[in-house]
Parts: C-alpha cells; sequence; structure tokens
C-alpha cells in the first residue's frame, strides 16, 4: 500500500527503488513462508512476459543502445511491479485498500494542487506545455506534485471511477459520505 500511497509525490528513480524494496521484501516474505506463490497464469500474464522478450530483442538490435537500456529497465521496473502487486493481492479487501490509498494520495495532490490555483503559481521550471504567446498564457494551470498539468489530469481522473465503484460497493452510509467529500 505504500508504493501506491508514495508513488505521486516522488521521483521516477525513487520509484524505481521502492519497486525494487517491494520485489526484494516480496520474495524475503515468499522464501520465509515457505508456501509456494503459484497463482492461476493467465493469458494476460503471457501477453506481457511476450511483450518483456520483444522488448528484449528491440533493445539488442537498437541503434541507441544507451537510451534503449534506459527505456527498457523502465519497462523492467513496471513487470516487476506488476508481478508485485499480482503475487500479494489475493483478496477482492485487498483491492479495496488499493483504491482507498490511492484517493487518500489523489486528496492530497487535489488539496495541494487548489492551493497552487490561489496562489497563481508560477509554470513549472522548464516547462515545455506553456506558450508564453499564446492568449491563454495568463491562465494559471496547476501541476501540483506531478510536475505537468496533464500528468495531474491523467492521474487524477481515473480515481473518479475508483471512488464511485466504492460508493457503490460500500453499505455503511458514513462511509459512503466520505467518499462524496
Amino acid at each position: 500500500m505504500f508504493l501506491f500511497f508514495l508513488s505521486p509525490f516522488v521521483s521516477t528513480d525513487l520509484n524505481a527503488i521502492l519497486v525494487l524494496f517491494a520485489v526484494f521484501c516480496t520474495t524475503l516474505k515468499h522464501i520465509s513462508n515457505s508456501q509456494s506463490i503459484y497463482k492461476e497464469t493467465n493469458i494476460l500474464t503471457f501477453i506481457i512476459i511476450l511483450f518483456f522478450l520483444i522488448n528484449f530483442i528491440a533493445v539488442g538490435f537498437s541503434p541507441y543502445p544507451k537510451l534503449a537500456l534506459i527505456g527498457f529497465s523502465k519497462l523492467v521496473i513496471y513487470i516487476l511491479a506488476y508481478f508485485v502487486f499480482l503475487v500479494n493481492i489475493s483478496s477482492f479487501k485487498d483491492i479495496k485498500m488499493i483504491f482507498y490509498t490511492i484517493l487518500i494520495s489523489s486528496s492530497i495532490i487535489s488539496f495541494y494542487a487548489v492551493y497552487q490555483f490561489y496562489i497563481k503559481v508560477e509554470p513549472y521550471q522548464g516547462a515545455l506545455w506553456d506558450d508564453p504567446n499564446a492568449i491563454s498564457s495568463k491562465v494559471t494551470r496547476v501541476y501540483s506534485f506531478l510536475k505537468n498539468p496533464n500528468l495531474l489530469a491523467g492521474y487524477l481522473i481515473p480515481t473518479i471511477s475508483f471512488s464511485l465503484s466504492l460508493f457503490l460497493l460500500e453499505k455503511k452510509i458514513f462511509q459512503k459520505l466520505i467518499l462524496l467529500f
């Protein structure tokens, strides 16, 4: 859950370290527990492994090996994160906890974005989305912790569906009221 909560607040490099730490902890958990981590493999797992192999071959034939290795390392981190979640998520309760964790972090990000809007924050240094000659250059575009307004929108939009699905699933009125907030 900690990985889901921290992910939007930290840099890409620290996200990679968090995923590697999660892989390490998951490995230790399953070594010390002496139970197999057998999960029923589905077609998605085979597709991801096939995608990994195709990218592995593509890195070998790339005319830009350094850039290809950087991109491939990011792909490896994403695939490792997928398998960590696949192994550790075993019930519907775990999925609900992940949704709640994402909603809490997105609430913090949203509050900070609203704060940025009210203080009329300057565009992020090195921002490529801001055109000073455009008519709308006086509009404040907030970016919160994600440092890009488009990434902020892409992160917050799915949380609306998470919130709605949890609202429909919850039985208690108090929890439904919290989700409306």
